[in-house]
């Protein structure tokens, strides 16, 4: 049963993440449709914040806390997600620029066009902003974790 607890936590944390990145886009896809050109950045923004929280705070209730080889992975291919996100952003930031996100909701009344400008503006700066930085903080937990494991006394045999 202790190896299934960790299953049922990665389970739900997903379940839950999944269940978030539909919150935050429900009020998008209601007032646009599929005329929001963003879906793909904005639910990959929030599934890389969701997933960056868990393995910062909550690494040890993870399926992958003793596999060094999996946090070695992490460590060298944070430094490619992170310049993937960085050019999610830019464009998400070129589009408002150059075009502006006004033109998104031209049909909606003027009230309900600030509002949702507002909001779409609020979630990419927020869950963009927090996915960089947990991606930035990735490595040094996973080469503490590492660490950690390899100078445990009690994991000597362990460690690979």
């Amino acid at each position: 049963m202790h190896k299934y607890r960790f299953l049922i936590f990665e389970f739900l944390w997903l379940t839950i993440t999944a269940i978030i990145a539909l919150i935050i886009i429900f009020p998008i896809y209601q007032s646009l449709n599929l005329n929001y050109p963003f879906y793909f950045e904005n639910i990959l923004f929030v599934v890389v914040s969701s997933l960056c929280v868990k393995f910062i705070f909550f690494f040890e209730y993870s399926v992958l806390r003793n596999s060094i080889i999996t946090k070695v992975i992490l460590i060298f291919l944070t430094p490619f997600v992170f310049i993937y996100l960085i050019d999610l952003y830019f464009k998400y930031v070129s589009f408002g620029n150059d075009i502006g996100y006004q033109s998104l909701v031209t049909h909606l009344l003027n009230t309900d066009q600030m509002a949702m400008v507002t909001y779409i503006k609020r979630v990419a700066m927020f869950f963009s902003v927090s996915s960089l930085i947990g991606v930035l903080l990735m490595p040094f937990k996973m080469i503490r974790s590492i660490w950690r494991q390899v100078n445990n006394p009690n994991n000597l045999n362990k460690t690979l």
